[in-house]
């Protein structure tokens, strides 16, 4: 979802075709583990995303370009992020 949102697709879009296309059961994942991971996936892809709100007015808060404040400033936050989720991601029944 996250390379999507770069590109300029938007996370509801995302998650929706996600949604849609994939079934919890298939991938492993009880229905409330499959939420949880839909919407971190939303939320790592919102803050990667160069024309999301979060990135706006986070570029124009530095006075930078939002092309170099997302690549530059958010991968690593969501990077650090998704391990997170990871290793939580287990423990949600």
């Amino acid at each position: 979802m996250a390379l999507l949102a770069f590109v300029g697709v938007h996370p509801v879009v995302s998650i929706s075709a996600f949604a849609a296309a994939l079934d919890a059961a298939a991938l492993g994942f009880s229905k409330l583990g499959y939420a949880y991971l839909l919407m971190l996936g939303y939320g790592v892809a919102v803050t990667v995303s160069p024309f999301s709100g979060l990135s706006l007015v986070m570029a124009g808060t530095t006075g930078e370009n939002p092309l170099y404040v997302v690549p530059g400033l958010n991968w690593s936050l969501c990077l650090l992020f998704s391990l997170i989720y990871a290793l939580l991601l287990p423990f949600v029944h």
